[in-house]
């Protein structure tokens, strides 16, 4: 029934069975490294550090922690309608990403996913940190909170999104 976990992984090593569940999920890797597998495509990519990972509502993943790198994963989970109803709006100015968020609506098994790395002097470790903080401490109103800092954090995201993925300028 909540419309915005907030889950912290710390490990030096497992590895979580494959999975699939209806909300967006915003992997960031606060500490250490880990691999993501995709189950679509049988993909294994390394997130290192200061890197995001996100994917579609059931997008099938699988984490796994390298047995000696000591892991801090804080994962943002939101609900697909919360995001859809809350969120997608907000982020509309941003074409790439707003097809990204946009495909679940038509194809309930993509398996897409976005990874990046976050720049240093950004917001993102901070507003984590406070919704980590939020999320353990439930109040009545936490809910109210999570979705104010998510829309914080996806906004940074979607700036971060754009400065990655420019386009080239040709000079002539």
């Amino acid at each position: 029934e909540e419309e915005i976990m907030i889950v912290v992984h710390q490990s030096s090593g497992s590895q979580e069975a494959f999975h699939r569940h209806d909300y967006f999920y915003f992997n960031y890797t606060y500490q250490g490294e880990y691999d993501s597998i995709s189950f679509k495509y049988d993909n294994c990519i390394t997130i290192h550090e200061g890197e995001l990972y996100a994917g579609q509502p059931f997008a099938g993943h699988a984490i796994c922690v390298h047995d000696d790198k000591e892991t801090t994963i804080i994962g943002v989970l939101i609900r697909k309608e919360t995001f859809f109803r809350a969120f997608l709006p907000m982020l509309s100015a941003n074409t790439k990403l707003f097809r990204f968020m946009l495909d679940p609506t038509t194809n309930q098994f993509s398996d897409e996913f976005i990874h990046f790395k976050i720049e240093d002097a950004c917001n993102i470790r901070i507003l984590l940190e406070i919704m980590a903080i939020e999320y353990a401490n439930k109040h009545e109103d936490t809910q109210i909170i999570l979705k104010s800092l998510a829309l914080s954090f996806l906004l940074q995201i979607a700036r971060q999104y754009v400065r990655t993925n420019r386009e080239p300028v040709s000079e002539n």
